[in-house]
């Protein structure tokens, strides 16, 4: 049998360690790209995360159109970095839902950014420090419709199925559950209607539940009787021509027969209190404000000098003593 060369078995062994470099080399290479950009990725997530704390921030302190701006500049990063399948993108989503809700009292917007939380993640859930009655009623809405179509109008739903709330009409739970029941609002916008709801489980005998209310700590209180969207489920409106100050007092009240209360949260003379903020309203000094206030920094200061002479004639005693 012939016997290969001695230099032809080296030449192909060291063919070998050649390939075996160059495919080191290129898995080297080929991995350095992800390696980047994983961790661009991670900055931009981190920057995301942060941009999220400060507008929940700006939100905690009612400065709910800042909030707002700051959480669409998130989502565009997002869709501009590749993450919008990234559970990132669902938290701010779910963050803005709440802005937009309990800041400017929008709930079918708010629903679609629930909605759209849901669809990059279905397992997600609220924020909990942020998870106040009216916003777990949205998003638990929102997660019970998550998958379906939208329906038109005039399309009913499957048997068993809750009937879709008007835009006009919020939604409400399936039962009372206390004598009655009422989750106070402490914050709105200022120049737009406020929704407040009320609900009874019918062992106080209420005829009918009254919403009170007074733009600001002055005047009477103006009432109107809240409409049951549902059996033990009462809401009316807080119209926007009383928001336009920077505070806004009500009460709920349930009468019985003879119209006296059976029940009640808050009172004429101890009211609960909305805060006001945003935009919406109008001038400063355009409406009353109140002693309390702080200084804006909005005072104006004016001098006036005047030019006159005048003539006249005076009779009888001086006016301290006759002597003068």
């Amino acid at each position: 049998m012939p016997v290969a060369p001695i230099a032809s078995i080296s030449h192909l062994t060291a063919g070998r360690r050649a390939l075996a470099c160059l495919t080191v080399a290129a898995v080297v290479l080929a991995a350095a790209p992800r390696a980047r950009a994983q961790a661009e990725d991670s900055a931009v997530i981190d920057k995301i995360t942060k941009m999220n704390k400060k507008a929940v921030e700006e939100y905690e302190n009612l400065n709910f159109e800042e909030a707002r701006k700051i959480l669409k500049q998130a989502l565009d990063l997002c869709s501009q970095s590749g993450l919008d399948k990234h559970p990132i993108k669902a938290r701010t989503h779910i963050h803005l839902g709440v802005v937009i809700l309990a800041g400017f009292k929008e709930r079918d917007l708010a629903l679609k950014q629930f909605r759209k939380a849901l669809e990059i993640q279905p397992d997600i859930k609220l924020t909990k420090t942020l998870a106040n009655p009216e916003v777990q009623e949205a998003f638990d809405e929102a997660a019970a419709s998550a998958g379906k179509p939208d329906q038109g109008q005039g399309q009913g739903q499957g048997q068993g199925d809750e009937q879709k709330a008007a835009p006009d009409k919020p939604p409400v739970p399936d039962k009372p559950t206390g004598p009655f029941e009422h989750q106070p609002v402490t914050a709105a916008v200022q120049g737009k209607p406020i929704v407040i709801k009320a609900a009874t489980d019918g062992s106080i005998n209420a005829k009918k539940i009254v919403l009170g209310y007074r733009a600001g700590n002055a005047g009477d209180f103006l009432g109107r009787e809240m409409k049951e969207v549902s059996p033990g489920r009462f809401t009316a409106e807080i119209p926007a021509s009383a928001t336009n100050g920077d505070r806004v007092a009500y009460y709920v009240d349930a009468q019985g027969d003879d119209g006296d209360s059976v029940a009640s949260k808050g009172t004429a003379d101890d009211p609960l209190i909305i805060t006001l903020r945003g935009a919406g309203a109008p001038d400063p000094g355009s409406g009353d404000r109140d002693s309390d206030d702080e200084d804006d920094g909005s005072r104006r200061y004016f001098i006036s000098v005047g030019i006159g002479s005048g003539i006249g004639w005076a009779t009888g005693s001086g006016e301290v003593n006759v002597m003068h």
